[in-house]
């Protein structure tokens, strides 16, 4: 051991003698103590490396995790959040749309999607002036409505004299104003919650609108008929109804005509509408007029 430490001391010191600069370095390396970690380190570089990917990497990782999104809202949850920031809808708003022709059952059979609902509804209650200009309208009719049957009594009682034939004339076209005016107003309801809705939709509601007083299934108001197809019609439902309650078979020539009027693509599709949208359009029309 000694022999090999003293001709390790003689090689250093012949290197000193032939390069003066050695000298320096050597007294530099002997005199700095070197950790044994490092010393492998140095002598292993994929340990070093993988050092410094843990070094570089565990710091990002924890970035990544602070600054993480919160997931997307759904469309269901928007949805309620926006209508949590809407103000409530006015008094009689259920009873407006109605007289406006927008219940569930009409615009399921319109072919409304449920999703259409409630920015229609919205769109109607954004007319602050109805619920006055509706209360007005509804007076006035009801005072000319009276005024006009006052008068047709007392004509038809035989008591009336030539003024109050020329009154009830006057009373007539007072009422005639009067039903005007207060369409007019249901009119406006109407038209603002449909006009985002396609041509197809906003035609079939007119024609439920219009024929509503047939008071008949609403897929067959979506089609405008003749007089006297209505009455076929109406006819023909009331025979199989009839049929059905006393579990009889119903009049073949009915059920013929039944069968070709059901099969119009339109009457077909508002059945469809009925049958697959209904129950959502009532429960969000419900939510947006206000229990």
């Amino acid at each position: 051991m000694a022999a090999r430490h003293s001709a390790h001391l003689a090689i250093l010191s012949l290197r000193v003698r032939s390069n003066p600069c050695e000298s320096a370095r050597l007294a530099q390396e002997l005199s700095l103590p070197r950790s044994p970690r490092m010393s492998r380190l140095v002598r292993n570089p994929v340990a070093l490396y993988s050092f410094a990917f843990l070094f570089v990497a565990f710091p990002i990782w924890l970035w990544t995790r602070a600054v993480r999104p919160n997931p997307l809202p759904t469309p269901a949850v928007m949805l309620a959040a926006s209508e949590a920031l809407l103000p409530p809808p006015p008094a009689n708003f259920r009873v407006t749309l109605l007289r406006s022709g927008l219940r569930p059952e009409a615009l399921a059979a319109a072919g409304v999607p449920p999703s259409s609902i409630a920015s229609a509804l919205q769109a109607a209650q954004s007319l602050t002036m109805v619920p006055t200009a509706l209360a007005s309208a509804d007076a006035a009719f009801a005072n000319a409505r009276r005024a006009s049957d006052r008068l047709e009594r007392l004509i038809q009682s035989g008591k009336g004299t030539p003024a109050d034939v020329a009154a009830y004339q006057i009373a007539r076209a007072a009422l005639a104003s009067a039903t005007a005016q207060r369409q007019a107003v249901l009119d406006q309801v109407f038209d603002a919650a449909t006009t985002s809705l396609s041509t197809l939709q906003r035609t079939a509601l007119i024609n439920l609108r219009a024929n509503a007083a047939w008071n008949l299934p609403p897929e067959f108001l979506v089609v405008n008929r003749t007089q006297e197809d209505w009455v076929r019609l109406r006819d023909a439902l009331a025979n199989e109804k009839i049929a059905r309650k006393l579990h009889d078979q119903p009049d073949a020539s009915a059920q013929a005509q039944l069968a070709n009027w059901r099969s119009h693509s339109a009457v077909a599709a508002a059945r469809g509408g009925l049958d697959t949208s209904l129950a959502q359009i009532r429960t969000n029309w419900n939510a947006a007029a206000g229990d």
